[in-house]
Order: C-alpha cells, then structure tokens, then sequence
C-alpha cells in the first residue's frame, strides 16, 4: 500500500492521541472515511470533506449521500486511495446541494445556542474540558 505523499502542509494523525474533531476546526480539508461524528462536524463547520468509500459499513451509502447533499466533497474509491498518487488533494472540492442560507443559517443556530445543537436540541456529548 501507498501512504499519504510528501506534503508541508498535510498532518497525519495517526498514532496521535488527537482525534479528527480536535482538529477539525484548524483544518482546510478533512480526508477521513465516512463514520457518524467526525462528518456531522465536518459539515457542521463548513470542512470540504474527502471521503472513502467503505465496504462493509452498511451506513457508509447514507453517510456519503448525506455528505453530497449537506457539505463539498469529494468521494475516493478506498482502493484509489491505497494504490494510486493523491491527486484528489489538488482537485477543488465538489459542492454540496444545500442553498447557501440554509448552510449559514444552521450555523448561526449551532454557534449561538452554546451547548445546545441545530433548532434548540441539547447536545448528546461533548469533549470534556482540558
């Protein structure tokens, strides 16, 4: 398998003890494969996504159909992402469906109620404090 390429700007974080979310605020890019948290947040904060496909995920077609909906993106078949150069760093993000006020209005919401989420609704968890 081919790992990631060569980048001034591209920070692994694997065997780190951060997560994507802790990070997810200083990043211009998100490259995960699709799992519930770390996309909500991406999409939530406006973080173009690239995405793998996942086989063997059931929830993995919703996941990247709700990411083609709700943020930009860009979807890699896993074996691309393993075997050939990552030219999907340098291609411009797709765009989501979502009419631009809607995309600023959620945000608005999220940012003004503190610990409450979209429309009001408490947050399920949250990072404890350090």
């Amino acid at each position: 398998t081919r790992g990631p390429p060569t980048c001034p700007n591209l920070v692994p974080l694997c065997g780190r003890d951060l997560r994507p979310v802790d990070v997810l605020p200083l990043c211009d890019r998100l490259v995960a494969k699709p799992g519930y948290s770390t996309l909500s947040e991406a999409c939530r904060l406006g973080v173009p996504t690239v995405c793998l496909t996942r086989d063997g995920f059931a929830e993995a077609p919703f996941l990247l159909a709700g990411l083609r909906q709700w943020n930009r993106h860009g979807i890699v078949p896993a074996q691309d992402f393993y075997e050939k150069p990552w030219d999907f760093l340098r291609e411009p993000p797709g765009t989501g469906d979502r009419p631009r006020h809607v995309a600023r209005s959620l945000r608005r919401k999220s940012d003004r109620r503190g610990d409450r989420g979209f429309f009001g609704r408490r947050v399920a968890a949250r990072t404890p404090a350090r």
